[in-house]
């Protein structure tokens, strides 16, 4: 099951307008707009979706109305497309769209749906760096602090579910995924078998609630994009959520921020790259595990 990633998420909103104007200050870029939603992409394609809560066309949210409805995962080909389909109609309703997209949901109740990757190359220009006892990257040139900030891709969804084991396995052993690492009995990170980043979901086990989302996290350029990104989102009147930061379990930078989304949104950049020799790891779930260093915290069920 060579998935490549998430392609796209389908939000319900309820407050439209400033979900609009958040993911705009936030570094995507709107690609259509019209009374029922809106479509916001970064550089390679990925995008997310927004549409009015109350949209019947929209798969049941699990847990609040305004929440992640959807979730769209790129695969490689046409033939992974059919091979996923004919493993979950073994015990669940699966449908293909006349959109090319394959439809089903997940063991906690979640929308999801596949696809053959939209996602395509752009151009991306790497952070200049200085470092001592290594050749300088920049010289005689200033950082540009004024260069817009811009998502260059979706990297993971963080969602929450009452069943850690149940979740967890219907990935893992139906579609591929890896497990990278986990929190002892509270959450685990989960690799999609065609990507190399450390994790495109994180599971949260929440008893009590049928789920929802946590955050969802787009990779930008450098730490200069997220800490300009994070101080722009500042400085418009969005308020922060946890960070700036640096988290152990994936390496990367972040800066979590509150939205009209139904979850956060994080700015991050730096994310370790894995293979399938990665060694996964079990953790204890403690703030110096979680981040490195961090401003402010408030993560994961806090």
């Amino acid at each position: 099951m060579n998935i490549r990633g998430i392609d796209r998420v389908v939000l319900g909103v309820e407050e439209m307008d400033a979900a609009q104007q958040f993911l705009a200050d936030y570094g995507l870029t709107a690609v259509d707009k019209g009374r029922d939603g809106a479509t916001f992409e970064a550089l390679d394609g990925s995008n997310l979706v927004l549409r009015q809560a109350n949209d019947r066309a929209l798969p049941m949210a699990v847990g609040a109305a305004t929440n992640a409805r959807e979730i769209i995962w790129g695969v490689d080909s046409a033939e992974t497309l059919q091979s996923i389909g004919a493993e979950l109609a073994k015990d669940r309703q699966v449908a293909m769209g006349n959109d090319g997209v394959l439809r089903t949901r997940d063991e906690t109740g979640y929308g999801i749906a596949f696809e053959v990757t939209k996602r395509h190359s752009f151009a991306a220009t790497p952070g200049l760096f200085n470092a001592v006892g290594v050749p300088p990257q920049r010289i005689n040139r200033r950082v540009d602090f004024n260069a817009p900030h811009k998502a260059r891709s979706l990297g993971h969804i963080v969602l929450y579910v009452p069943d850690l084991a149940k979740a967890r396995d219907f990935y893992m052993q139906r579609l591929g995924f890896r497990l990278t690492d986990s929190y002892r009995d509270r959450s685990c990170f989960l690799r999609a078998r065609g990507s190399n980043d450390h994790h495109n979901l994180f599971l949260i086990q929440k008893e009590g609630s049928p789920g929802g989302l946590h955050h969802i996290e787009f990779h930008f350029g450098d730490y200069n994009e997220v800490m300009m990104g994070g101080r722009r989102l500042t400085e418009k009147g969005w308020k922060t959520h946890t960070g700036p930061g640096r988290h152990v379990l994936g390496s990367n930078y972040f800066w979590y921020f509150k939205t009209p989304c139904g979850g956060a949104l994080e700015l991050a950049c730096d994310m370790d790259y894995v293979t399938d020799e990665w060694e996964a790891g079990e953790w204890e779930y403690t703030p110096d595990v979680v981040a490195a260093w961090c401003t402010s915290y408030t993560l994961y069920g806090h």
